[in-house]
């Protein structure tokens, strides 16, 4: 089961040749050729948060458990991936 059929591009970590996390959310948007302020970001840390709008990109925190007052410097805040929809993602660009 691979979850290259569901994607136009895999990126991790390693892919980028660096530990800084904003170098791999350039190298992702270089991928699959979109401009940074272009693409959406789902992490689950403040540092994604801080890595993305570094970059101009973004940014979706799934808080799961954790507060979601602990993550007021995200674009948008959910419990859980069910909670995100292709209309709230939308609206981030609007």
């Amino acid at each position: 089961y691979s979850l290259g059929s569901y994607f136009d591009a895999l990126v991790t970590a390693e892919d980028s040749g660096s530990a800084e996390v904003e170098f791999y959310y350039a190298y992702a948007a270089q991928r699959i050729r979109r401009p940074p302020i272009r693409c959406i970001v789902v992490g689950e840390s403040n540092s994604s948060v801080e890595a993305a709008h570094e970059l101009g990109m973004k940014c979706v925190v799934v808080t799961g458990n954790q507060p979601v007052y602990d993550f007021v410097g995200a674009d948008l805040v959910v419990r859980n991936l069910s909670q995100l929809s292709f209309m709230n993602m939308k609206r981030l660009f609007g």
